[in-house]
Parts: C-alpha cells; sequence; structure tokens
C-alpha cells in the first residue's frame, strides 16, 4: 500500500501500479557474482524486513528544491536461525534521484519503555520529510531519534520475526533517504546483499519509494 504524506496532510494509502524499470544502482561493501546467489522475495527466505510486496509510499514536494524524503518501516529480521550478516544495499530507479543514503536506524528496548508520549519519537516509521539525524531542513516533518548509521556492511542481524510484534522491542530499522529535484525520483524495488552462515543471498523488496514531481507520478501524488 501507499502512503503519501505532505506537512500538514493525513497519510494517504494506495496500491501500487505497474512500474518500468530503467536504472539499477548499487552501494556499499561487496558483493560475489549474481550466478553465486540465491535471491529470495520478501517473506520466503532467511531474512526479512516485513514489507511484503507490491506496495509503497509516496512523499508530495515541500515546496523548495532540491529536496529530501526518508523512508523507513523496513524493520530487519531473521524467518529462520542463522548467522546473518549484511553486505550492501541497491535499488532499481524508474526516475532518478539526485541520491540516494541506506542508513540502519537501531532503538534499543530501553528507549521504548515509557509512555506513548516518550516513545512516539523512537517508533518505526513510514515517512518523513527531511533527513535523519538532526531533521535539520526547514520543511522536515519529524524528529524520529535513535542510533543512525551509515554503515551497513557488516552489521550483524539476529531478532526473530514476529507477529504481531512487540511494539516495545528493540529493533533495526532500515532507512533510505532519498534526494530529488523538480522531476521527483521513483524506486520500484530494492535489494539487501547478505550472508547467513557463510552463504551469500539477496533479499528483493518489490515496494516502492515515491517522491512526487514532474516526472514521477502516482495516485499518491
Amino acid at each position: 500500500m501507499f502512503e503519501a504524506r505532505s506537512s500538514g496532510s493525513q497519510p494517504r494509502r494506495f496500491l501500487l501500479g505497474g512500474l518500468a524499470l530503467s536504472l539499477h544502482v548499487a552501494l556499499t561493501g561487496c558483493q560475489a557474482g549474481a550466478s553465486e546467489r540465491e535471491s529470495h522475495p520478501d517473506g520466503e527466505g532467511i531474512l526479512s524486513v516485513q514489507l511484503g510486496s507490491g506496495g509503497g509510499v509516496a512523499v508530495r514536494p515541500p515546496g523548495f528544491f532540491p529536496w529530501r524524503a526518508s523512508y523507513g518501516f523496513g524493520l530487519l529480521c531473521l524467518r529462520e536461525d542463522a548467522d546473518v550478516r549484511l553486505e550492501r544495499v541497491r535499488w532499481d530507479a524508474t526516475v532518478e534521484p539526485i541520491s540516494v543514503t541506506p542508513m540502519l536506524r537501531r532503538v534499543s528496548a530501553q528507549q521504548l519503555d515509557g509512555s506513548p508520549r516518550q516513545t512516539a519519537p523512537f517508533s518505526p516509521f513510514y515517512s518523513a520529510l527531511g533527513s535523519p539525524p538532526k531533521w535539520s531542513e526547514r520543511y522536515a516533518t519529524a524528529d524520529l531519534r535513535g542510533d543512525f548509521t551509515k554503515e551497513v556492511a557488516g552489521t550483524e542481524v539476529a531478532a526473530a520475526c514476529e507477529r504481531p510484534r512487540d511494539p516495545k522491542a528493540a529493533f533495526t530499522e532500515l532507512v533510505f533517504v532519498v534526494e530529488a529535484a523538480e522531476e521527483g525520483a521513483r524506486m520500484p524495488r530494492f535489494y539487501v546483499d547478505y550472508t547467513a552462515d557463510g552463504s551469500p543471498y539477496t533479499l528483493r523488496v518489490d515496494h516502492a519509494f515515491v517522491l512526487c514531481g514532474t516526472r514521477a507520478r502516482s495516485r499518491a501524488c
């Protein structure tokens, strides 16, 4: 589903339609050859971000260009017991962004152990205008807290996937910070390369990130 956000408006969700692929971007770390690596969609392999497939999140521009939007709610967890370490994050783009910065956000159980008002800045999020960790842009719509890092390669994932998720359990969230011009940006899917017990895998997530613009359009824009 789509969640569309703009300053001062409520989220709206829409189903994602088909997208034509034109660009493949890569970041951070080393990768084994594609023929050596087993690929799987979210929900069918060892590593998951619990986003499912077929949906996405769209954010409207704040009226300043270039601009940034951040996307989260990719909660890293294991569907099977294994020694899992991240290698790198990749993505496809049909409308190319200016830049994409994958980050990890770690939130501890202690940070979530409080009143709803105290824990709200530490909760997982779908999307927000601006970028962590300072959210210093004048159009930023969030002040989300936690330990943000750009160091993806080598990170160990040990949390088990649970449904429903305990809202007071520690988590590691995969966050994308995307910058775009007036044309906007559209990333229909992303990939997480990782190893499990030393064997290479790729998690494929068909979940779109859209920065609405003159070229990047959707029903949520």
